[in-house]
């Protein structure tokens, strides 16, 4: 309140009047004051308060207008408002107040000045207000942040654009090996392994500054010398005006994984020496059988092919060839799984006569069906093409065993193949079914018919077989684009049905496949005589291809390993070498390369013979300069083929057997009875001698009964000879008598 000297004014009627207006007024004002809501303060012009209405304390959270009165300005202003004040001079805008805790508050400040007396208007900024709610809410956003990173288990990190760091967090801290360090006082340097320092700076931060982010694997270094891998995030930080001011980095520890991915790596390569270790036995097991065999069925061949043999020994040597042909196919079975476990099988595509194929299998299996009282048929639909496009080896292998299988498990009834095709342009796909009425295969156990190894209960009291069969055929199919489906019952026989795609051949070609040529008794006039030399360890072996060279005519020499193979081939310059691959001294592999490297035997024509029939060993023998390759034990056709594809051979051909067999048995006839007599006598006397004898006689008036004489003489074969003089009933009934009573 304004107090008047009452005692400076004259003291008249008019002046009473006129205090007495001022008064009213003045109480008015000091209401008005009173009751605002703003701020409303007075003050000297030393800056001291003179009063502050109730809605001023309030807002500076004061309880008594004392606590204000006679306190300097700075007590309640802050800022620029402040500063106008003590200058005296009038002024507005946004100013600050100061709380009695001392806190600042926004507010709209207007400052105006009456003479002496400096007065004080203030409100709260609204939007200040708001702003400082955001502020508050960004904060909050900002701890709530903090936290997360200083709870993370990945190590974070900031670094300025100089490479300082400005932020690592605990977990980063603590997997370096740096918890009790101050993480400012480190450089991008201490933390970065040295083998990527130099790609960080030089290659990854250029790269974060054009694309914004970096993410790879890279290793952070450990005070103990250790590198940690980690998988790594880099980014830019930039400021408002997208100045950039340094990185973030978040790191992950994958060391777990890196020593989880090293061991299997590590079973992988344990696998693949597993792998490799189990080709080699392979490879060695193939040598150590097939060797052995290729000697065994060669013999065979040989005894089969001689003159003079009797009935017996014929079919004892029948047996021993099959024996040993299907020991060769047991070998076979374990050798192409093995190519069929290391992703090695192929396709051989020719042109071939599907229809010769088919009944082929039927004449091959049917003395075997009619063993066990069982029709064969085969049923082939009418628009069955008969020349194709495809693997013919490997699709007869599938129906050769299935009807096998179809054979060996069927104790009545018979066995069915039918075929069908559904035509192409370019492809056909052949379907086949072969049913049986055997023992059939219960539904639970049909699940493993195509598993290596792996047999049902009918495969177990099998007598023979590995159990890969099936599991082989499977894998054919499913190269040549099908899938092979059981139907089958117990007691009620099985379907096993297959589609494969082969390639259309127009016009009616019967394909690349013929018949099989006669077998040749020697060369044909004015060939060359043709130098072979044949290189192989094993002296059985090297028999076998020398007696079934030499006869023909051939020029024949041998060599035990490759350094005499070498050495003969420098002086003799043989036209073909049959070049095994396995030998002590050198093998056939360096022989190879050595007589293809030399002048002299550039020329020659080497023919690898090897018991190694893996792709990897006939891809070494190619590289060494071998032309072709025959896979022990060979067959003479293998052999004689070889050398036809690589020399202009030419053969001459004996008879068929039959035809043979007949030319002597008519000779025979026309023999003069006294030489029949001398004949039969010698062979009911089992006289081997008198046998030999008689054919050097006869051999100009009847050479091929001679022939057979002297055989049957060889051999023993007192029957054969009897055989061949038969031609009446007596003659029938002495042979009986001896072949009861025994010479």
């Amino acid at each position: 309140m304004v107090h008047l000297d009452r005692r400076s004014l004259e003291w008249n009627e008019a002046a009473a009047l006129e205090l007495a207006r001022l008064e009213a007024a003045l109480a008015a004002a000091e209401g008005a004051i009173a009751a605002a809501s703003d701020l409303i303060a007075r003050c000297d012009r030393a800056g001291v308060i003179l009063a502050v209405n109730p809605a001023g304390l309030a807002l500076l959270g004061r309880d008594r207008g004392d606590a204000m009165i006679g306190r300097g300005a700075e007590a309640m202003l802050a800022g620029e408002a402040l500063a106008a004040l003590r200058r005296g001079e009038p002024w507005r805008g946004v100013g600050a107040l100061r709380s009695a805790e001392g806190a600042l508050l926004a507010v709209e400040v207007a400052l105006r000045i009456e003479g002496d007396v400096r007065v004080v208007v203030a409100r709260p900024v609204q939007r200040e207000v708001g702003a400082a709610s955001e502020q508050a809410r960004l904060l909050a956003r900002l701890r709530s942040l903090a936290a997360v990173l200083e709870n993370t288990s990945d190590f974070v990190a900031l670094a300025d654009r100089e490479g300082r760091i400005l932020y690592v967090n605990p977990a980063g801290m603590a997997l370096v090996g740096r918890g009790g360090e101050e993480p400012m006082s480190l450089q991008v340097a201490d933390l970065q392994a040295p083998r990527d320092y130099e790609r960080l700076i030089t290659e990854i931060f250029p790269y974060v500054r054009q694309h914004g982010s970096w993410l790879g694997e890279m290793f952070l270094w450990h005070t103990d010398g250790t590198e940690i891998p980690v998988s790594q995030v880099i980014t830019v930080i930039r400021s408002e005006t997208g100045e950039l001011v340094g990185y973030a980095t978040i790191s992950r520890d994958i060391t777990d994984l890196k020593r989880a991915e090293l061991a299997r790596l590590r079973a992988v390569e344990a696998a693949e020496a597993a792998n490799r270790a189990k080709s080699v036995f392979l490879a060695n097991m193939s040598h150590e059988l097939r060797t052995p065999l290729n000697a065994i069925l060669g013999f065979a061949q040989l005894l089969i092919r001689g003159p003079g043999l009797s009935h017996e020994q014929n079919e004892h040597l029948e047996v021993i060839n099959r024996s040993g042909e299907h020991l060769l196919s047991l070998i076979n079975d374990v050798l192409e799984m093995s190519k069929i476990e290391a992703g090695r099988m192929t396709l051989n595509e020719r042109s071939f006569d599907l229809h010769r194929l088919l009944y082929d299998l039927e004449d091959m299996l049917r003395l075997r069906a009619r063993e066990k009282g069982l029709h064969l048929a085969v049923t082939l639909a009418p628009d069955l093409p008969r020349a194709v496009m495809g693997d013919s080896a490997k699709l007869r292998q599938v129906i050769l065993n299935l009807l096998s299988n179809a054979i060996k498990f069927t104790d009545a009834g018979g066995v069915t193949l039918r075929g069908s095709v559904r035509a192409g342009e370019r492809v056909h796909v052949l379907r086949f079914e072969v049913e049986d009425s055997g023992r059939g295969i219960a539904a639970e156990e049909q699940h493993r018919l195509f598993k290596p190894f792996e047999q049902t209960g009918s495969g177990r009291h099998a007598p023979e077989g590995t159990g890969l069969g099936l599991s082989i055929s499977q894998q054919f199919v499913r190269l040549m684009g099908g899938e092979i489906t059981v139907r089958s019952a117990l007691g009620r026989g099985s379907v096993f049905s297959f589609e494969v795609n082969v390639g259309a051949i127009a016009g009616g070609s019967r394909g690349e496949e013929e018949a099989p040529p006669p077998m040749p008794v020697g060369l044909a006039p004015g060939q060359p005589r043709w130098r072979i030399l044949v290189v192989e360890d094993g002296a059985r072996n090297r028999e076998v291809l020398v007696r079934l060279l030499r006869p023909l005519g051939f020029d024949v020499r041998e060599a035990i390993d490759g350094a005499e193979a070498v050495e003969i081939a420098a002086s003799w310059r043989p036209d073909l070498i049959w070049m095994d691959i396995r030998m002590p001294v050198m093998d056939g592999i360096e022989a190879t390369r050595i007589i293809k490297a030399s002048p002299t035997g550039a020329a020659a024509v080497i023919v690898a013979l090897s018991a190694n029939v893996f792709e990897d060993d006939r891809a070494r023998m190619r590289e060494a300069g071998c032309v072709d390759f025959v896979a022990k034990p060979f067959r003479e056709r293998e052999i004689l083929g070889a050398m036809s594809r690589h020399l202009p051979l030419k053969f001459t051909y004996s008879q068929g057997q039959v035809e043979i067999e007949a030319a002597a048995k008519e000779g025979a006839r026309r023999l003069p009875a006294r030489w029949r007599e001398a004949a039969r006598g010698a062979a009911l006397a089992a006289d081997p001698a008198g046998m030999t004898a008689l054919a050097a006689e006869i051999a100009a008036a009847a050479p091929e009964v001679a022939r057979a004489i002297e055989s049957a003489a060889q051999c023993f074969d007192y029957d054969g000879v009897l055989r061949l003089l038969e031609d009446d009933e007596g003659d029938r009934g002495a042979a009986a008598q001896a072949r009861s009573g025994g010479g």
